[in-house]
């Protein structure tokens, strides 16, 4: 009772708008933090970013998920590919462990904040890319292949589409987020059971092993599919 407590406080938490607060943002940050809110029109701010000189960024999505990732600490030589990046948050954790990155959003204005986001932790070779995915195929081959929260905002068609493509560009890992039903977050997106999304990896997609690992924040549900 008192982890469904502690939820629903962070639920409400998180669908209050934030978008004209700039109270406590250093200066050098207003007018980056004005641009991701005007893009962020639930949280104020999709993820938690920890800038490197303290200021930190407030949003719905806070660091608990690479607990359940369980990444390498050392990820050099190893190809990443970040599908809904939104601001970077996983990006930047996988280029801070030496991969090789590369990142897509559709949404143009967070592609460019997630390279300003970036550019200060002075990073700047992540490979942030336009793609919308009712429209645009996957290509290349990557080690690591994050698809967090993207699933349900696409239609039966592209659904299939897009787990074909995954499955051909991921060679090691994918992970796999989703809200299942009752999400309290996305209540207005398609969501299904946990079974369901495996049974859509398991029919779509040859990935020998599939295995949800834990529930994320929001109590998401993460799928890993290994090769």
């Amino acid at each position: 009772m008192v982890a469904v407590r502690t939820l629903v406080r962070r639920t409400i938490g998180a669908l209050r708008p934030r978008r004209a607060d700039l109270a406590g943002v250093p200066a050098r940050y207003h007018d980056l933090v004005r641009r991701i809110q005007k893009n962020s029109p639930i949280w104020g701010a999709h993820q938690t970013i920890e800038f490197p000189d303290g200021f930190v960024l407030k949003g719905g999505r806070d660091r608990s998920r690479f607990d359940v990732f369980d990444l390498p600490a050392n990820m050099a030589g190893q190809s990443v590919l970040d599908i809904g990046c939104n601001l970077g948050a996983i990006s930047l954790e996988c280029r801070q462990r030496g991969a090789r990155v590369r990142g897509l959003d559709y949404n143009a204005e967070l592609v460019q904040c997630a390279s300003e986001v970036a550019a200060a932790f002075g990073i700047k070779d992540i490979d942030y890319r336009v793609l919308d995915l009712r429209a645009d195929r996957l290509g290349g081959r990557y080690d690591h292949v994050f698809f967090l929260n993207v699933f349900h905002h696409l239609d039966e068609h592209t659904r299939l589409q897009v787990l074909r493509d995954l499955d051909r560009v991921t060679t090691g890992t994918l992970y796999f987020e989703a809200p299942v039903k009752d999400d309290l977050v996305a209540r207005e997106a398609v969501q299904f059971p946990v079974e369901d999304y495996v049974g859509y990896l398991t029919g779509f997609t040859n990935f020998p092993k599939i295995e949800v690992l834990a529930s994320t924040d929001f109590g998401r549900p993460l799928i890993r599919c290994s090769r």
